[in-house]
């Protein structure tokens, strides 16, 4: 049982990237990713852990969410919400830069 419980939590560590927590300092809605569908791209002003190499705009600190699908809408939604009541937010990635080629 303590076997299957590491391989579990090691699977689920090993399937994100990094992380953050902080409150949202700015946001950007492109309409275009290069891939047909819109864009929006973020900046947290807490700490980021295990930044992925490709991440290098704002220190690391920007994310991008593709808005091709309802949960990333639904995210955006959230982003929004957050940064108009001030609040902190808690973000982990997929440890990639696909959506946009400088933020994970």
């Amino acid at each position: 049982m303590r076997t299957l419980f590491f391989l579990t939590l090691f699977f689920t560590l090993s399937a994100h990237g990094g992380s953050a927590e902080g409150k949202v300092v700015s946001i950007i809605a492109h309409s275009d990713g290069g891939n047909g569908h819109g864009v929006f791209m973020f900046v947290l002003d807490g700490e980021r852990s295990d930044v992925p190499t490709c991440s290098t705009d704002a220190g690391g600190k920007a994310w991008a969410q593709s808005l091709e699908k309802e949960s990333g809408r639904a995210m955006y939604s959230l982003v929004l919400s957050a940064q108009a009541q001030n609040k902190t937010i808690k973000i982990i990635g997929y440890g990639n830069c696909d959506t946009w080629g400088d933020r994970e």
